[in-house]
Parts: structure tokens; C-alpha cells; sequence
């Protein structure tokens, strides 16, 4: 978009607002600054700006006569969107939008996102790899790592504090990535962190327990992740879910014609899957958009859920209309798993299986544990264990589900962080009562699962996936459950 001769408002005058003015400046736009907080003198606001930025500045209220001669506005990170001259202007219908956008209008892209309990990292890395393989360039903003094309940048954080955000943002827009996946976590959208940012589609995978130390009700969970889904330009959310379908009769009751919202499911939905062949090394459905037939999606990762997150996927890019149908099947089917997302880090001759997951709620947990429950010949062996300093209450259910999916139980320890170990590891036990193990020692539970595999068992390592780390106190030591399988491996493979 060309910004040249264009009358831009820019609210905040924070490193955002400032590398805001920057962008439009490059961009030729004509800006008038506002900063709302009357205690900053005048020459302390323009001291944070750049000596060759033009502005004009307005420090208070927004006059009425400057209303109307206002093309655009970027609200800064964290300015409500309900202040009554943003309303105002909306009502003019004047774009509104946050620097991130603003970045991507004045070069490339569209921004996505995705957020829900589970499928948020699985989801992104599908869009990453049928994008690029239809041709794009593309960046990721999430929780393994964030990406610039091919280019990884590592991360702690599943979506970054705003200036952070906009820095990447800024680096990908440069950097020639057409398109910019985000996830956004709950603790995000209830911070503000994404606040007055327009999401050209923005995805519902599913709501279930987890952060509750953070949030206190489900309520609050709950809307917390509407708000994102309610501010994004279309919306693709799974009808299946108790809590999308929630969120369908809301936005239908209240959405304006300009606001499209699509469904997906496997038992209902706009796109939808039939005929599902669930496998242990992958799953194939055939694929409906509408009541048109579009062909067969092979996955090479298995489980029911990960065909939600290739339907949630599609319903981004396809029903957006930003690839063909054609990319989508031919993406698919060339996708290997996502790092620490059911991720299979050994297999022999005797069909003995290791996977290492990042389940780490009660739903994630069931989720991993009944797929391969289904498909497992031998026993289901499974090692897991629950963060400290986190929500408790998920503690005993994960400890029953795991002894009803699993045939041997170890219990042992996640990131404690400064709880103690052991417990964290008797909330667990609350849950269960038949054959389990406890071993505090995450290594030496690991050495115990190895040992006791024999031929078509799958031992499960859930609950830290990808991490490379474990956190104990207040220190983060190296460690990796796919190194600790490796280790394993090479010293017993003389056995």
C-alpha cells in the first residue's frame, strides 16, 4: 500500500509509536503524532524520536476538526481500542490499525495466527511448509523458534513482548517473507500484547484446561481467547470444539457481512473430513470444502487431532484463498513431524517405538495416549511428569489419564522450577492407583522406559517435546529427552 501524501495518526509515542513514524516517513506519508498523557513536556516527546523525523504533535485530546482530514491510524501496543476518538474514527470508516500491520502494508505480507490449548506450534509449521512450498517466503513467530525463511532465531516465549514482536515483524517484512505466522497465547491477548492488531485470519484450534494459575476462572480463559478471535478480520474455528461452536453462535449473532467466518470439523463444518484411516505412522482423510469433493490429504504424522489441525489449516489458506487445493495435498504429503510434536525418535527391526511429545495438559495428554493406544500391538509404555510453579489442578487428571491409556505408568519429573519434585509428583498420584513407577530422576525414568521396551511397544516421553532444557529452582540445566533416547541407544547397542 502506498502511503505517499496519506494523513496517518499515530497514537503512542513508546519505541513503537516512534518506529512507527519511521516506517510512514520512508513510506511518504504525513504524520501527526498523539500522545494522551499530559505530563510529558513537548521536547521530552520529540527527544525520542529520530532528528530527521517529521511529525506534527498533539499532546491531549484529539481535536475535532483533525478527524476529519485523517486517512489512517496505528494505535500503539496496549492503547485501548474503545477510546472514544478511535470509535469515532471507525465509525468514519478509517483503517485502524497496530504497527505490525502497518509494517507488512508498506512492504509485504499478510499477518495469521492461531490460537487454543493444543495444535497453536503443529498448525504453523503445516502453514509454513505449504506456503513455502507453494513458492513463498515465509516467517514464524512461536513457540519452538521464530523463523525468517529458512533463517532460525530461538525464542522463550510463545509471542514476544510487543516491541520485540514488531522488531521481528520489521525483519521479515525486509527480509522478503510474504507472509507472518503468529501463535498467540492466552497470557498475550488478556496482556494486551496483540492489542490493536488486525489479523488478516486468525484460527480456533480447541479450548481445554490449562493456565489456570494465570487465570483463575475458564472464564476468563475462555475470553481471553475470543478477544483474539473476536478482533481478527475472518476467523476459522473448529465447530467440534464445545467452546468454537460457542464461538460461531457469537459472532454470527453479532458479526457484520464484512466479517467472514468459516468452520471446520470432522463431525460437522464448512471443511470438513470423511472417510478417516487413522495409522500409526500417519492418517489420510478425504477432503470436503463445502459439499465439493477436493481430493485425498495424506499426513505423515499420526492421530485424529492432527487432522483438526490440517482442517484448520486448509480452512486459512485454501477457503482464504492463498494457495490451491493442489499446494495444500502436495504440502502435506511431503511434511515430516514437528520437532517435540509427536515426534518418532527411534524405531527397530522389532518394531519398538519412541516418541517424544510436548503434551502438557490433561487434553493433549488423552489426546496422544488414545492414538496410540489404538494403534500399539505391544504394551503402551509412558513417562511424564508436571511443571511447578503452574497450574495444579491439572495435575491429578493427567495422572489419570495416563494409567487409563497406558500399561506401565512412570511418573517423574518436568520442569519443578521452585516447587518441590516430589510434590509435584504426589498431586500427581492423587489420580492414580494401579501400575505405575515413580522416578524423580527425569534420566533415570527415561533409562527405565528403554529398558523395558520389547517388540511392538511404544514408549511415550511427554510433556517437554522440543525444549532442550529442564528448570529446576530458579536455574535452567541442558537437558533433552530426544539426546537422552540417543544416549540410551548408543550405549546399549551391543545388548
Amino acid at each position: 500500500m502506498k502511503f505517499t501524501n496519506k494523513k496517518v495518526l499515530v497514537v503512542g509515542t513508546g519505541k513503537s509509536g516512534v518506529a512507527a513514524v519511521r516506517l510512514l516517513n520512508k513510506s511518504g506519508a504525513e504524520v501527526i503524532v498523539l500522545e494522551g498523557n499530559t505530563s510529558f513536556s513537548t521536547e521530552e516527546i520529540i527527544s525520542r524520536f529520530p532528528k530527521d523525523a517529521e511529525f506534527d504533535l498533539i499532546i491531549g485530546e484529539l481535536p475535532e476538526q483533525k478527524m476529519n482530514n485523517i486517512d489512517f491510524v496505528i494505535l500503539s501496543p496496549g492503547v485501548p481500542t474503545d477510546l472514544p476518538f478511535v470509535v469515532k474514527l471507525q465509525e468514519k470508516n478509517i483503517p485502524v490499525w497496530g504497527e505490525i500491520e502497518l509494517a507488512y502494508l508498506c512492504g509485504a505480507g499478510k499477518l495469521f495466527a492461531i490460537t487454543g490449548t493444543n495444535g497453536k506450534t503443529t498448525s504453523t509449521y503445516m502453514m509454513k511448509h505449504i506456503l513455502e512450498h507453494a513458492g513463498n517466503k515465509v516467517g514464524l513467530i512461536g513457540t519452538i523458534a521464530n523463523y525468517i525463511g529458512d533463517k532460525m532465531i530461538p525464542t522463550n516465549m510463545t509471542t514476544p513482548e510487543a516491541i520485540e514482536l514488531f522488531r521481528l515483524i520489521k525483519d521479515m517484512r525486509e527480509g522478503g517473507c510474504k507472509y507472518c505466522l503468529m501463535e498467540v497465547s492466552s497470557h498475550a491477548s488478556a496482556m494486551g500484547r496483540v492489542e490493536g492488531l488486525n489479523f488478516s485470519r486468525g484460527m480456533f484450534t480447541n479450548l481445554t484446561q490449562d493456565h489456570m494459575d494465570y487465570h483463575k476462572t475458564f472464564e476468563n480463559y475462555y475470553n481471553a481467547k475470543f478477544k483474539f478471535i473476536k478482533g481478527s478480520k475472518s476467523t476459522v474455528i473448529n465447530c467440534d470444539d464445545k467452546y468454537g461452536k460457542k464461538m460461531l453462535n457469537t459472532l454470527h449473532e453479532t458479526t457484520n457481512d464484512n466479517k467472514i467466518v468459516t468452520s471446520y470439523g470432522v463431525e460437522d463444518g464448512y471443511v470438513r473430513a470423511k472417510n478417516l484411516d487413522l495409522q500409526a505412522n500417519g492418517s489420510s482423510f478425504d477432503l470436503y470444502i463445502g459439499e465439493d469433493f477436493k481430493g485425498k490429504v495424506k499426513l505423515h504424522i499420526p492421530g485424529l487431532y492432527n487432522i483438526y489441525n490440517a482442517l484448520g489449516v486448509i480452512g486459512v489458506l485454501v477457503v482464504g484463498g492463498y494457495v490451491i487445493v493442489e499446494d495444500v495435498i502436495e504440502g502435506f504429503d511431503t511434511m515430516k513431524a514437528v520437532a517435540g510434536r509427536c515426534e518418532r525418535v527411534y524405531h527397530d527391526k522389532m518394531n519398538c517405538t519412541v516418541v517424544v511429545d510436548y503434551a502438557h495438559t490433561p487434553d493433549g495428554l488423552e489426546n496422544i495416549l488414545e492414538t496410540m493406544k489404538e494403534v500399539v500391538k505391544g504394551k503402551l509404555i509412558t513417562v511424564f511428569g508436571c511443571g511447578g510453579d503452574r497450574d495444579k489442578t491439572k495435575r491429578p487428571q493427567m495422572g489419570s489419564i495416563a494409567e487409563r491409556y497406558s500399561d506401565v505408568t512412570i511418573v517423574t519429573s518436568d520442569n519443578p522450577r521452585t516447587e518441590d519434585p516430589q510434590k509435584i509428583i504426589n498431586d500427581i498420584l492423587v489420580g492414580v492407583s494401579g501400575n505405575y513407577e515413580v522416578i524423580n530422576d527425569r534420566h533415570l525414568a527415561i533409562v527405565k522406559g528403554m529398558s523395558l521396551l520389547k517388540e511392538n511397544d511404544i514408549l511415550m516421553i511427554l510433556g517437554k517435546g522440543h525444549e532442550d532444557y529442564q528448570i529446576i529452582g530458579t536455574e535452567k540445566i541442558h537437558f533433552s529427552d530426544q539426546e537422552e533416547v540417543e544416549k540410551y541407544i548408543k550405549e546399549h547397542q551391543d545388548d
